[in-house]
């Protein structure tokens, strides 16, 4: 009995695995069962005008495929295949009514429908799409405005069904985000702001967008009787905060998604407004402000320009007085503000480092991947540091680094602004820093270059370096001069 439903169970498993081969490109998005064959169109529905004629469609197929259920108005060049193909579908013109039919391509497995439609004999007029009236001022370009229709003309309706929209302002976003729309840019799912003059983005200076109006179901691209077509936008918001779009040469605008390109820095969308007339904004700059580590955190204020304001915007950072030293935004909002041609311009909070004073150990040494400024530290690779503080040196014997002097086994000092050696008065010592692989000591792209440095320990005991005039320190050995009498280093301090 057992080997009857082992042998069972084998026959099932072998005739489920039976078919076309494997194609990981597929998604399994039309998987009803576990399948490895895999059918797309494209597209996946034609339309004809009621004169007629051919349009061609793609198969992609990793198995044998059958064409079925074809109305008898319709015409193909083959009815079945092997893999990719692409098929052509003829019609006659047609005198009666709009009529439409979904035609099935399948395999033993899967099928898929191609839903093919031609207009009727009076449905080729052109409707000239009608412009609403909207009164002149600045609107909000809300989720509110997003629907799903009918279709892609201008003549389009309404359907009840939800849009998906999604709306993100005041976020922070990097490239290949989604601001407003939906993420997929369905052809019939958009914000119909026909009628508006201008499309106003407010955020961040910098920041480079994707904004993809009137896309059509079909067409790839050209023009319809209407006069719309699939346009993609790519303007940056410039120095003032804003990205401008002027609407007017489009007879429709359906806008279905904006988008940041996938190079685009980050930053914050403010507003998104729809302006009909005259577009003169009042725009509010954040101060930027500075302070140091530890310190007080200070006031925060703004400029306004272009005219005043009705109302006090919000304005905050997150900068506390243990803040690190780097770099962080100011952010402004509306707060009560109503004036409703706005721009908002966030500032920038620099939280400088507070002197110190600390010493120089074996710990900053290290092995890096090259010589410049970019360079990063190679994990786990022993940089060979030799330090040799309170000791009695000869002339040439290393002090702090390694003797060999190697281009990419340096301390990185870059930031600091003093180095301070102290020990025997008199002392003739040899700093090296930044050495290069190649170029004999001349300057590399980044600023630096090969550089000795020969100070003496004066009779205070101590000598300082100043390094504020290297784009970046790279510090790769201290000796004791070849010429230099002998002595010892008591500490090497680096001050910020």
């Amino acid at each position: 009995m057992i080997r009857k439903i082992y042998g069972a169970l084998l026959l099932m498993s072998s005739l489920l695995l039976m078919g076309c081969p494997s194609d990981s490109g597929g998604d399994g998005a039309d998987d009803v069962t576990i399948s490895s064959e895999r059918i797309d169109l494209d597209p996946t529905s034609v339309e004809f005008l009621n004169t007629g004629g051919s349009q061609s469609v793609t198969i992609k197929a990793n198995c044998r495929w059958t064409i079925s259920n074809i109305p008898n108005w319709v015409v193909l060049n083959r009815k079945d295949g092997s893999g990719d193909a692409i098929i052509t579908l003829s019609v006659e013109a047609n005198t009666g009514a709009e009529r439409s039919h979904m035609i099935t391509v399948g395999s033993r497995e899967r099928s898929v429908s191609l839903t093919v439609r031609q207009r009727g004999a009076e449905s080729d007029t052109p409707q000239q799409p009608t412009t609403p009236t909207i009164a002149d001022g600045t609107y909000d370009l809300n989720l509110g405005m997003f629907h799903v229709w009918n279709g892609c003309s201008a003549t389009s309706t309404v359907l009840p069904d939800d849009a998906f929209g999604e709306i993100h302002l005041g976020e922070v976003i990097g490239g290949w985000s989604l601001i407003y729309g939906n993420v997929d840019v369905w052809y019939n799912r958009y914000a119909d702001i026909t009628g508006y003059d201008k499309l106003v983005i407010n955020g961040t200076p910098g920041m480079t967008l994707r904004i993809l109006i009137n896309r059509m179901e079909i067409g790839n691209g050209e023009s319809d009787e209407h006069g719309g077509s699939f346009t993609l936008l790519t303007p940056v918001i410039e120095e003032n905060g804003t990205a401008v779009l002027d609407l007017t040469s489009y007879p429709y605008v359906h806008l279905n998604a904006i988008k940041t390109k996938e190079d685009s820095p980050q930053g914050r969308v403010k507003s998104l407004m729809l302006v009909k007339g005259a577009w003169n904004p009042v725009t509010l700059i954040a101060d930027a402000k500075s302070m140091v580590e530890g310190g007080v955190v200070p006031t925060l204020t703004y400029q306004t320009t272009g005219g005043t304001i009705n109302g006090i915007p919000i304005i905050s950072t997150t900068v506390t007085p243990n803040s690190p030293a780097g770099t962080y935004p100011i952010i402004i909002e509306r707060g009560s503000v109503i004036t409703p041609q706005i721009v908002i311009i966030d500032g920038t909070m620099t939280v400088f480092e507070r002197a110190r004073t600390e010493m120089l150990t074996a710990d900053f040494y290290h092995v890096w991947t090259g010589c410049s400024a970019s360079s990063t530290i190679k994990e786990g690779e022993d940089a060979g540091c030799e330090i040799r503080i309170g000791e009695n040196l000869s002339s040439g014997l290393t002090i702090y680094g390694n003797s060999s002097v190697y281009y990419y086994c340096y301390a990185d000092l870059t930031g600091y602004k003093s180095m301070t050696l102290t020990g025997t008065p008199g002392l003739k010592l040899r700093i090296l820093m930044n050495r290069l692989e190649v170029g004999n000591g001349g300057g590399d792209s980044n600023g630096g270059g090969w550089t000795e440095l020969n100070p003496v320990i004066g009779t205070g005991g101590s000598v300082s370096v100043d390094l504020t005039p290297y784009d970046f320190v790279h510090l790769n050995a201290i000796k004791n001069d070849w010429e230099s009498s002998s002595g010892v280093i008591e500490k090497i301090e680096i001050t910020k």
